[in-house]
């Protein structure tokens, strides 16, 4: 046993002077007044330590977009009449930007401007009654009316009783009248016939001598049908005649009654109903000429025009898209290492470098 403590210890004594010896050589020449001698010149600061904040900087890169932007569309097809600005134009809100050809619009707000303008007119005409040149005008036709009648009545009732001594003298007179004239026509055409071979007084007297025959066959007709009496027929024709002026009489009559007794309520909420539908008509068409003009909704810049004058773009495709550069905002990714470092609301410094000095 006293071997092996005496063998144990012959190494690890030479082992602990080793270190030892390590020990010393490395606080010597880590030792503040050997640096010193060693480097005489060299300049030793000191400082408090002390708590602060420490700055960390996430960078990333991303583009620029405007705050803004749209794509403007005519609503309705039309063939394009003019496109007001250019490509890369500042514009204003409410400026017109392109607009369709608007003369058929225009010419539906003035028909639905009519319209209106007239169910309104009889619309305060049922209310305020009638007025008495209407009631004068009423009253004439029903007069005109029952003097058709009259007439009618006497026709039939002469038609039945056959034909009086003085009508028949006159129907004979007529006769003998147009006889004469024939006559006289006859000569007249055969002298010319005769004497000239000018075709244009040729065909006159032609087409004269035909009158002439045409109103002597008349005259001898009337006469005939005087002598001879009225038949079946003609006195049917005159009764026929007789109850349609009765019936125009009683037309005229109840016209004059309802007017004098003026519009029901449900005539005026008739009317009222007829004025809102013109009311609404006239907007519609006053919308649909509003909608053909292509107007800026905001200040920005023409971005992109897809139309040409004279052509009719498809509804509902971009016509222009309009830029809002009043601001922008940065897109950009950041790495998932630097997401913990970044807070909803922290200031950023922006740097483009299409534009460094911004």
């Amino acid at each position: 046993m006293k071997e092996r403590t005496r063998s144990i210890a012959r190494y690890v004594i030479p082992g602990a002077i080793i270190v030892l010896v390590v020990i010393v050589t490395i606080w010597w020449f880590s030792s503040p007044s050997r640096s010193i001698a060693r480097s005489p010149q060299q300049d030793v600061r000191s400082t408090t330590v002390s708590r602060g904040t420490m700055q960390v900087t996430v960078s990333v890169s991303g583009h620029l977009e405007p705050r803004s932007s749209v794509d403007l569309t005519f609503e309705s097809p039309g063939e394009v009449a003019e496109v007001a600005v250019d490509v890369g134009e500042r514009v204003s809100a409410g400026e017109p930007l392109a607009r369709l050809d608007t003369r058929q619009l225009a010419v539906q707000v003035h028909q639905a401007e009519a319209a209106l303008e007239m169910i309104e007119a009889q619309l305060a005409q049922a209310k305020a009654g009638p007025r008495p040149q209407e009631v004068a005008s009423a009253e004439a036709n029903l007069r005109a009316a029952e003097a058709q009648v009259n007439r009618a009545a006497a026709d039939l009732a002469q038609v039945t009783r056959g034909a009086s001594e003085a009508q028949i003298a006159a129907a004979e007179a007529q006769v003998a009248a147009a006889e004469l004239q024939y006559r006289v026509t006859l000569i007249a055409h055969d002298r010319v016939m005769q004497q000239t071979e000018d075709s244009t007084r040729r065909e006159q007297a032609r087409n004269d001598l035909y009158a002439a025959e045409k109103a002597l066959a008349a005259a001898q007709a009337q006469l005939d049908e005087l002598l001879a009496g009225a038949d079946a027929e003609s006195i049917q024709a005159m009764r026929a005649n007789l109850a349609a002026a009765q019936a125009q009489r009683d037309a005229a009559q109840a016209q004059l009654d309802l007017l004098k007794a003026g519009a029901t309520p449900k005539q005026i909420e008739e009317l009222e109903g007829q004025v809102a539908q013109a009311q609404a008509s006239l907007a519609m068409a006053e919308l649909a000429l509003e909608r053909a003009t292509l107007r800026a909704p905001f200040d920005g810049i023409v971005a992109a025009i897809y139309i040409t004058p004279g052509e009719m773009p498809p509804t509902g495709l971009p016509a222009i898209t309009l830029l809002d550069d009043s601001a922008f905002r940065l897109v950009a990714q950041a790495d998932e290492m630097d997401v913990g470092q970044l807070i909803p609301g922290q200031s950023a410094q922006v740097t483009v470098e299409a534009f460094p000095d911004v």
